[in-house]
């Protein structure tokens, strides 16, 4: 059981020192076939590591009234279905990225983006949420894929709803619910054009 559910803060230390031992591994390999060279380095913030962001705490008291209240929701709220229309029993906050790039100090390919690719990400929650809404990220601030420190994930979970117990997003660092404010505190660096990334699909 994952103790974010209940306490937000209890497992960072953990999530940090499991994408570490991960990236040690991977910078060892590396470096074992590329004598001389040096793996980039790991660059997680201990505040808010690894892929997930959701924040949970205060929704059940125990893993006793989890259980209890999942066992209360008809099957229904568990079908593929209830959950694409908003009437599952949760709904995920997610980014989805496949975008198969090559590491340029590396070599390796990942299919997710490069942190170099752009320099904030704008993620809308409307298949989820129903309505509008944007949240923010700055890609050289939020975590890095442990065993390819230049991509990033593919997947990154920024809340969970709960139906009737959390309907509203709890949007926390590395994200941010305004773009103001993350230009303000993790000042994100300009990109220059990168005419791979263009999506020139329906030009023709």
């Amino acid at each position: 059981m994952n103790s974010r559910i209940f306490d937000a803060s209890r497992s960072l230390d953990s999530i940090y020192e499991s994408g570490h031992q991960r990236y040690e591994t991977a910078c060892e390999s590396w470096e074992r076939i590329n004598r001389g060279k040096k793996f980039p380095k790991f660059n997680w913030n201990k505040k808010y590591p690894g892929a997930e962001s959701f924040d949970l705490s205060g929704v059940w008291a125990n893993s006793r009234e989890l259980e209890t209240w999942t066992k209360s929701l008809s099957s229904e709220r568990y079908t593929e279905s209830s959950y694409r229309s908003r009437r599952g029993a949760v709904a995920i906050l997610e980014t989805h990225q496949p975008s198969q790039r090559k590491a340029p100090i590396t070599g390796k390919e990942q299919a997710a983006p490069l942190i170099s690719d752009f320099n904030v990400m704008a993620v809308d929650l409307f298949f989820r949420i129903g309505v509008h809404e944007f949240v923010f990220m700055n890609s050289e601030e939020i975590a890095h894929s442990p065993t390819s420190p230049e991509h990033l994930y593919q997947n990154y979970i920024i809340d969970i709803l709960i139906p009737g117990l959390k309907d509203k997003p709890r949007i926390a660092r590395p994200w941010y619910d305004d773009i103001d404010s993350l230009l303000k505190l993790s000042k994100p660096k300009p990109r220059s054009l990168d005419k791979s990334q263009l999506d020139r699909r329906g030009e023709d």
